[in-house]
């Protein structure tokens, strides 16, 4: 079922990359297409996920960000109810674009370019431009991997403060349990069986 709906996407995604953005399709996998745009490598991966998160869908984007390889622009494409997880300062950071798979298919943030690992290197100055390139991606993959502890552990807060208070309900229902309610036709037998209650009852009647 998901490789269906998968391929569904993946060929939707595709179609809209070549007929709409003009790109040339050099590689396609289950849930991502590489392709070429000008002297840009650009990837792109489709990332599903049934009840999406904030910290799932950084975790993804902290993968994809460690093994950026060759492409010097790189996107995730997401449906539109995860769109609201994803924080944009960070993807921003990382140069990586949004695209939105909804109804239309939109670019909601641009992949900001970052330059390729050309080979061989010609001298020292190179080396040390991709020493620091290197560098500056790793700080803002390590920023990444922090933003997800934290969103995990505020996610271990939550369920803990959600068990805790049920079981606080359950304790408060135990030592106080709701009174039984008895229905005007229901009396005692001990009133049924007194005769004074009958004489009254027919005088009352009278």
């Amino acid at each position: 079922m998901l490789d269906l709906l998968l391929k569904r996407e993946m060929d939707r995604l595709i179609k809209w990359l070549t007929e709409e953005r003009g790109l040339e399709i050099v590689e396609r996998g289950l849930d991502y297409v590489n392709c070429r745009d000008g002297n840009n490598s650009v990837h792109y991966r489709y990332i599903y996920m049934d009840i999406p998160s904030e910290a799932d869908i950084a975790k993804s984007v902290a993968e994809l960000a460690g093994n950026r390889g060759g492409f010097n622009k790189m996107y995730i494409a997401i449906d539109k109810s995860a769109l609201n997880f994803i924080d944009g300062k960070l993807m921003k950071k990382l140069g990586i674009g949004v695209i939105v798979m909804g109804e239309e298919i939109r670019e909601a943030l641009p992949s900001i370019p970052i330059a390729t690992i050309q080979a061989p290197i010609m001298d020292g100055e190179e080396l040390q431009l991709l020493e620091r390139t290197i560098r500056a991606m790793q700080d803002k993959i390590n920023q990444l991997e922090k933003r997800i502890q934290e969103l995990e552990e505020r996610s271990k807060r939550f369920d803990g403060n959600a068990v805790e208070k049920r079981q606080e309900e359950k304790r408060i229902q135990e030592e106080n349990p709701a009174p039984a309610v008895t229905s005007a036709g229901d009396v005692p037998q001990f009133m049924k069986e007194n005769p004074w209650l009958d004489i009254l009852g027919k005088r009352s009647n009278q």
